[in-house]
């Protein structure tokens, strides 16, 4: 078989073609992915902290919709801080910005999500590049695992609740 200019040149396009199709494809269906993360992350949330480095610790959290793309939560586990928590989707990139306010700190950790595995999305901080946290959505059942350098430093099990639910939850501190 010989492949004249032309046809070589049509081949390639052809690859090219295929290749930028199915790239923008997956990032499409992974942009689409986190959209529906967010959406389902919004409302109210109930459980525990069951694992942190004072015990366990009441973790009740809302999310209030910003935009279909940006939702923002707030916790407060006690022991003199509260946790912010606000999820972005921007350029296909979803985004965690976390801040807690324990001992006066003011400054965000942003994190990124690098990968989804099942029900899980992984986001890892460039900054901050041993801090990494694993979100778990199935049904109505969140679980947020926190790392640093690569060993648990907090585990939170939420249950999503309803809208006018204003009890707080109990663990066992």
């Amino acid at each position: 078989m010989v492949l004249t200019k032309q046809k070589l040149f049509f081949y390639i396009l052809t690859l090219c073609f295929i290749f930028i199709t199915s790239g923008f494809n997956q990032s499409s269906a992974q942009a689409q992915a986190y959209a529906d993360f967010i959406q389902s992350v919004h409302g109210n949330w109930k459980g525990c902290a069951v694992a942190t480095p004072i015990g366990p610790r009441p973790y009740d959290i809302h999310f209030i919709k910003k935009t279909s793309e940006h939702i923002d939560g707030v916790a407060d586990p006690g022991k003199a801080s509260d946790h912010y928590w606000s999820y972005r989707l921007e350029e296909d990139v979803l985004w965690l910005k976390f801040l807690s306010t324990f001992r006066g700190n003011e400054d965000p950790i942003w994190l990124s999500a690098i990968g989804r595995r099942n029900n899980t999305i992984v986001f890892r901080s460039k900054r901050v590049g041993k801090l990494k946290v694993e979100v778990t959505l199935v049904d109505n059942k969140q679980n947020i695992d926190i790392f640093l350098y690569e060993k648990p430093h907090v585990s939170i099990r939420l249950e999503k609740s309803l809208p006018n639910d204003q009890t707080r939850s109990v663990c066992n501190e």
